[in-house]
């Protein structure tokens, strides 16, 4: 395992550390007894990660040769600046705020598995078979569903709407219409004191139906990322762990919906959460250093086969001479 990966790995696993604390944060009471605990151990492992990312950046960048990789490198750093700066405001009313912290935190895991995926060491060979650009978009979309996804959870739980929608799959019919709630989706808004008891309850429906809506359609599109993933022979065991991992999401949604709305299930579904987006995150990485390890191997092999063809032409004209 090369230096930049082990660093790599190091960094996916601070920064899950971190996802799961913050959730942790976020979804417990405020007068649970573990809660001074786990927020001493956020802080800790935040400023760890914080530093890490400079010693990374200072120890893996010159290995780092592709500008998408360096990029990514940067953006770490970035993103980790402003999670910095917006803790200053944290905690707030407004659900925006909330949605900045989880999202930022979740893009930066996103990416240092991506990279840990990229400098997995994958070398050209005749037998590699090339993931097709289409894979890579499909990964990419999967991926951007499943933030997508996790953001819209985040507006269940900062608005308290957790248990709000137990009964029908889509929650009824209630939630559809102009004067229904729809101030509850908005990230913007905090306080829902003058909006009516049964609008905000509507709207706490609506956040769940187009939360389960997009469930099915994140599940499908990370099934089909991940199983045209494993057609390639390329980061099998990541996209096994992304299949079992989204094939798990639902019944845990289910059992919040049903009720049984515990910190500790919430807190599962939100960690499953992010391995489904790190799992895939490393074999979009991967994939992506496949395809370019791939093309560099058909460059090489037509710069090796140009003489060779001129001096086979060479050898041709030459026979037909003579034999003239």
């Amino acid at each position: 395992m090369t230096l930049p990966r082990v660093l790599l790995a190091i960094t996916v696993v601070l920064l899950f550390a971190i996802t799961t604390t913050s959730a942790h944060i976020r979804l417990s009471p405020a007068d649970a007894a573990e809660l001074v605990l786990v927020r001493g151990l956020h802080r800790i492992v935040a400023t760890v990660a914080g530093v890490w990312l400079l010693v990374l950046v200072a120890l893996a960048w010159s290995d780092l040769r592709s500008v998408p990789q360096r990029i990514a490198l940067i953006s770490l750093v970035v993103l980790a600046g402003l999670l910095a700066w917006l803790g200053l405001v944290t905690p707030s009313e407004l659900p925006a705020v909330t949605l900045a912290n989880l999202l930022g935190g979740m893009a930066m895991l996103a990416l240092a598995a991506a990279l840990h995926g990229a400098v997995g060491g994958v070398e050209p060979s005749a037998s590699m078979r090339r993931p097709p650009r289409s894979l890579i978009r499909w990964q990419a979309v999967a991926i951007g569903a499943v933030l997508l996804q996790i953001g819209w959870g985040g507006m269940i739980a900062a608005r308290g709407a957790a248990a709000a929608c137990a009964d029908a799959p889509l929650c009824g019919t209630a939630w559809i219409g102009t004067d229904s709630g729809w101030a509850v989706l908005d990230p913007f808004r905090g306080s829902l004191d003058d909006v009516a008891a049964q609008a905000v309850a509507h709207g706490q429906r609506a956040l769940h139906a187009i939360h389960r809506l997009l469930g099915i359609a994140t599940v499908a599109a990370v099934a089909y990322a991940a199983l045209r993933t494993l057609g390639t022979g390329v980061a099998r065991t990541w996209s096994l762990v992304a299949l079992a991992s989204v094939a798990v999401q639902p019944l845990l949604g289910a059992g919040i919906a049903s009720g049984l709305d515990t910190p500790m299930l919430m807190l599962a579904h939100n960690v499953t959460a992010a391995l489904v987006l790190s799992s895939l995150s490393v074999a979009a990485g991967a994939s992506a250093a496949a395809a370019g390890a791939s093309d560099r191997l058909r460059r090489s092999d037509r710069r090796f086969e140009a003489p060779r063809a001129r001096r086979a032409r060479s050898l041709q004209r030459r026979a037909s001479g003579d034999a003239t």
